[in-house]
Parts: C-alpha cells; sequence; structure tokens
C-alpha cells in the first residue's frame, strides 16, 4: 500500500491503573527466556535477543485484556493500512533489564499450514506495543522504528516513553529494542493475524531470519 504511515502511536491511551493491573497479572505468569527463529539448521539465535516473556493465556480470565487490546489494534487498521484481519495470537509480557534487549528485527512469521485455511498461509500482519513502564523506571531500551530510508524516527521514543502509551505497525517494519543500562522496562507486546502477501512470505522469519543492515 502506498502513503500509509509506517506506525500509529498513540501516548498515554491506557490509564495508569491498567498499567498496574497488566503489570500484576504479569508479573505473576509463568516466564521463560525469548527465542529468536533463525534461517539455517540451528532453531534459535541467543545473540539477537535477551530478557524475560511470559504469554496471557486466551480466555475468559484475560478476555478484557483481549478486547480492549484488540480494539486498539483494529481502529488503526481501518483508519490507515485496511489489512484483512482474523485475530490475536496470545499477548506477551515483556521484561527488560539492565543489558536486555532485541535487536533489528521484522516480526512476520507463518502460522503452520495445518492451522491456516486453504490458500495462502495466515501470517503475523500487524504487531503493537503497550508501554507499561513509567518512564523513569529504566534508561536505554529504546523503541526505534526504522523508516524506509534506513533513518530512525528520533521523536517516536519520546512518546512511547510515556507510560500506556500504545503503538501499532505492519508486523514486515523494522524495529527494536534498544540494551537496557538501568532499571526495568515492562510492555505488553502481541500480534494480529492475516493473509499474507507475496511481500510477508519474502520476509517469513520462519525460514528466513533477516538482520537489516545498519
Amino acid at each position: 500500500m502506498t502513503d500509509t504511515p509506517p506506525f500509529i502511536c498513540t501516548p498515554g491511551v491506557v490509564k495508569a491503573e491498567m498499567c498496574d493491573r497488566i503489570i500484576a497479572l504479569g508479573d505473576a505468569l509463568p516466564s521463560g527466556a525469548p527465542q529468536v527463529v533463525r534461517s539455517d539448521s540451528e532453531s534459535y539465535r541467543g545473540d539477537k535477543r535477551k530478557g524475560v516473556i511470559s504469554f496471557f493465556p486466551q480466555g475468559e480470565e484475560f478476555g478484557f485484556l483481549y478486547d480492549g487490546i484488540n480494539y486498539f489494534a483494529e481502529q488503526a487498521n481501518r483508519e490507515h493500512w485496511n489489512f484483512e484481519l482474523l485475530g490475536l495470537l496470545p499477548l506477551q509480557y515483556s521484561i527488560y533489564r539492565r543489558g536486555d534487549f532485541f535487536d533489528w528485527h521484522r516480526d512476520t512469521m507463518t502460522v503452520p499450514k495445518e492451522l491456516s485455511p486453504p490458500g495462502k498461509p495466515l501470517v503475523r500482519k500487524l504487531s503493537f506495543s503497550l508501554q507499561l513502564s513509567n518512564d523513569h523506571d529504566y534508561v536505554g531500551g529504546d523503541f526505534q522504528v526504522r523508516n524506509a530510508d534506513r533513518s530512525v524516527d528520533e521523536a517516536l521514543w519520546t512518546r512511547m516513553r510515556q507510560r500506556g502509551s500504545f503503538i501499532v505497525f505492519p508486523s514486515l517494519t523494522v524495529h527494536q529494542v534498544t540494551p537496557v543500562i538501568f532499571g526495568e522496562r515492562r510492555s505488553l507486546v502481541g500480534w494480529v493475524l492475516g493473509t499474507a502477501s507475496d511481500e510477508d512470505l519474502r520476509h517469513d522469519i520462519a525460514s528466513r531470519y533477516e538482520v537489516p543492515e545498519k
């Protein structure tokens, strides 16, 4: 699509009380180290990402969370990209502590064929992140998006550091989280499924983990 924004960021759209609630629920979930798919015979690249993640089960207990996130994501999609969307994947609760990071990457990944309808497979079509921490809770940990000309949108992180800020972007968008220098950064991250385009499949990290040139 042409003349569409690389991302939509709404500063402070989620209230502090809800951020506190999500943190309390997320901290109670089983957690583990994140993994990144790579293209060769090895399954994961531990040098591309470091942190702690948990996943919110999809069910009645956390239905309020999925409903709220889905509302924001679908609204952004209707106004800007108009992708055919088919539902959320499990929400990821992420914690970045000192030295944790996620290097430049795309989120595109197809769903296994047996779980997709006939035709082109489903793929992560939209990605999003909700900032849960206060900006004074940590140093570093900048969420950055790379523009088409490989420049970095310096103004984005000023908005994204505000607690309760929500960003939505096509999953093909190249982005990263810079290393945390001090403190802890918490966020809620997720993806919305949709029908894959040829471009999605070219960048599918399930078969090809591509590190963009810096």
